[in-house]
């Protein structure tokens, strides 16, 4: 649809209700981060509005990247000893997390259900 996003981009009246649209969407999805060095304001980070054209290789270079990343953390989500030695730490003073790993150490004590989303594979 180039032409179509082309007229969008010419027609301000179409365009700013869209762009305020996102940016809620955006805030509301948590699309937020600390920018540096001062790391208090919260601000959106960046996104773009309409589809942009990215080079074939890139593309399944990323793709290759992600399911690498996936395997990764895979593994990780299943290495108990790893994930209470790296945790340690944020979990002393982060509530938060400290409840997270209780709960992942009680599905571990009690045995889980085989669930796998297969998200490292290439499809």
């Amino acid at each position: 649809c180039p032409g179509l996003f082309e007229a969008l981009l010419k027609d301000e009246a179409l365009l700013q209700p869209l762009v305020e649209f996102a940016r809620d969407a955006a805030c509301l999805h948590g699309v937020l981060m600390r920018p540096p060095p001062t790391m208090k304001p919260v601000t959106l980070m960046p996104f773009t509005l309409l589809p942009i054209p990215m080079p074939r290789a890139l593309y399944f270079q990323a793709v290759e990247v992600q399911t690498l990343f996936n395997t990764l953390v895979d593994r990780v989500s299943q290495d108990e000893a790893f994930l209470e030695q790296a945790l340690s730490s944020t979990i002393e003073v982060d509530d938060f997390t400290a409840r997270l790993f209780h709960i992942y150490k009680q599905i571990q004590r009690e045995g889980r259900t085989p669930v796998s989303a297969d998200l490292c594979q290439k499809h």
